[in-house]
């Protein structure tokens, strides 16, 4: 993945982070003077990993297309029976 696609979901993941934590306080009716509690710990811990799984991503390389069509001529099927 290029850096910029990481910025970017990054910065998405921490929007919606933000929303659920102020949803968290208005249904909780804390406003923003408290903590989300229990809730928002497990969702700071899901976050966290989240962005750590982004940006620890490395996709494999793929090959090319004309490698594959290479195979798919030559039949390498064989039969069990004798």
């Amino acid at each position: 993945m290029r850096t910029v696609t990481k910025i970017i979901l990054t910065i998405v993941l921490f929007m919606i982070m933000a929303a659920l934590i102020a949803v968290i306080n208005d249904a909780t009716g804390q406003g923003s003077s408290h903590s989300t509690g229990p809730f928002g710990f497990i969702l700071t811990i899901i976050f966290l990993s989240a962005i750590i799984a982004i940006w620890k991503y490395k996709p494999k390389k793929t090959t090319n297309n004309k490698d594959i069509e290479k195979h798919e001529d030559i039949d390498n099927h064989q039969l069990d029976k004798r």
